[in-house]
């Protein structure tokens, strides 16, 4: 083998070897870790997610004061949007909506 053919084969080996170690070993990213938050909580509204789930992120958000921040804020945020688009409904039509649901 020549050290050209050498190198390309090392290239091809390096470059396996680094898709295996994200496979293996995902870098830690604080983005993905609220994005799947934010999966959660969307399934959660629209009444999707599995008590098991459930129960999962109730123990996540008293863990993780980050987590906690970001379910408040999306709350208060879908509520904001609730009382804007919906604004007839009021709080009690609001209340009367959801226990009919």
């Amino acid at each position: 083998m020549n050290p050209k053919e050498i190198e390309s084969i090392q290239s091809q080996i390096d470059e396996l070897n680094h898709l295996l170690a994200e496979a293996t070993e995902p870098v830690y990213s604080p983005l993905k870790r609220l994005d799947r938050l934010g999966i959660l909580l969307l399934k959660l509204q629209d009444g999707e997610l599995e008590g098991k789930f459930v129960h999962r992120l109730e123990k996540w958000l008293c863990a993780d004061p980050e987590a906690l921040t970001y379910y408040v804020d999306f709350m208060m945020l879908c509520a904001m949007l609730r009382c804007y688009f919906c604004p007839d409904l009021g709080v009690k039509g609001l209340v009367e909506k959801v226990q009919h649901s």
